[in-house]
């Protein structure tokens, strides 16, 4: 039996919870043999858990570049979004001329667009597509205004041309409101009517969790001493200026209050971190790490982009800490996602600008750690997507949902 998966080149979040599921699945189904196709930076992140990728992944263009390209350069901008979906269309054309997708069991497309764009409806029949966007948040201004609008016209009525749908969320994280603002049926009724919800998905499967002490031991972090974990992600719109902005402002807390705190820095395959000084003995500097497993049970402050995977998988954690979102400035998504985790979980997170300054960063930094709570929690119901999900891919391999 054999399986193709397709996850998103947006970022690290789709690769990291389709590898947990993959997992998950590969329990369920022994026998299942899964293959992989996508681009940078999934891929860097494929390699690490020696998957088997399909070696036409090396000619697709990465989408995480060019959406990028948004948030370091041109903003909102409609001429771009043609390019962008020349991108696309010439990626499914690629796969199409290596792949032939009839060989395949099941197809898994996690937020894999190119598929939405391109792909023919009897292709679509066959595929069981996944996501946790469906409605695009409306920001300030005409453009990002315009932009949404035609997103979400276009999501309503592509996601029905797919006989198979998962939401990769939360209806918490639903708008409660209509499409197109005012028209149209409630957000949040037309997922129920028409996704299998699968709640919350985590890059990590049950029992994959150390300990705190054992994850705290295997980094080398002493009694009374904090660890501050700051990550990015897969993207480098302005990531590294953040994590340069966050080892001066630990540095700032270090040396101003005496109080003990290790960093630990996971800077993502998109970007080269560098330093004009050498890094001190209370940093940890990663570039890309296979888990994020120990970080997640050791760190007691967490300073992140809130991608929708990095931000479940901080949600469902069974432990107490602190969390400081920062999203990509005009990132519709990652600004909606930083305000409902924050009003979800307000003894978790706190959401701030990437234009804070040092000192101010420091003080969050402060603030965070006087307000840390040590001890157990117990995660919300809705962080079973990753396993969910798994299942329902099983029952369509099995013959039990109708392909």
């Amino acid at each position: 039996m054999r399986s193709l998966f397709l996850p998103s080149h947006v970022g690290l979040g789709h690769v990291a919870r389709d590898e947990a599921i993959a997992r998950s699945l590969k329990k369920l189904i022994p026998y299942l043999r899964i293959e992989w196709c996508s681009a940078e930076p999934s891929l860097t992140h494929l390699r690490l858990w020696n998957e088997k990728v399909l070696p036409c992944s090396k000619k697709l263009t990465s989408f995480s570049k060019a959406i990028e390209g948004v948030f370091n350069e041109h903003g909102y901008n409609l001429r771009m979004l043609g390019k962008y979906l020349s991108i696309l269309k010439n990626n499914f054309k690629l796969l199409q001329d290596y792949i032939n997708l009839s060989n395949y069991d099941m197809v898994f497309a996690d937020e894999f667009w190119e598929f939405m764009l391109s792909a023919s409806q009897e292709i679509k029949d066959k595929v069981v597509f996944a996501s946790d966007l469906v409605f695009m948040p409306y920001g300030d201004g005409l453009i990002s205004y315009l932009i949404s609008l035609i997103l979400n016209k276009y999501f309503k009525q592509s996601f029905l041309k797919f006989r198979h749908r998962i939401y990769m969320n939360t209806l918490c994280e639903a708008p409660k409101g209509k499409w197109y603002l005012v028209l149209g049926e409630n957000v949040r009724k037309w997922i129920s009517r028409n996704m299998f919800i699968a709640g919350l998905c985590t890059s990590y499967l049950p029992g994959e969790l150390p300990s705190v002490k054992l994850a705290r031991k295997a980094l080398k972090v002493s009694e009374g001493e904090y660890l501050i974990v700051s990550s990015v992600g897969g993207t480098s719109a302005r990531g590294e200026i953040i994590l340069h902005k966050v080892f001066k402002a630990v540095r700032r807390v270090r040396d101003d209050s005496k109080v003990k705190i290790k960093l630990a820095i996971v800077s993502g395959p998109r970007i080269k971190l560098s330093f004009k000084e050498i890094l001190p003995e209370w940093v940890i500097s990663y570039s890309t790490l296979k888990s994020l497993s120990t970080l997640y049970m050791a760190g007691d402050l967490f300073i992140v982009r809130p991608g929708r995977t990095t931000t479940a998988d901080l949600e469902c954690l069974p432990r107490s800490f602190r969390g400081i979102l920062v999203p990509i400035k005009n990132h519709l998504e990652h600004e909606h996602i930083a305000k409902e985790a924050a009003a979800r979980f307000p003894n978790l997170f706190r959401v701030v600008g990437e234009g804070l300054s040092v000192q101010e960063l420091a003080k969050a930094i402060e603030n965070e750690l006087n307000n840390l709570k040590p001890g157990f929690r117990k995660p919300p119901k809705d962080c079973e997507g990753t396993l969910r999900v798994s299942k329902y891919l099983r029952d369509f391999l099995k013959g039990s949902l109708s392909k």
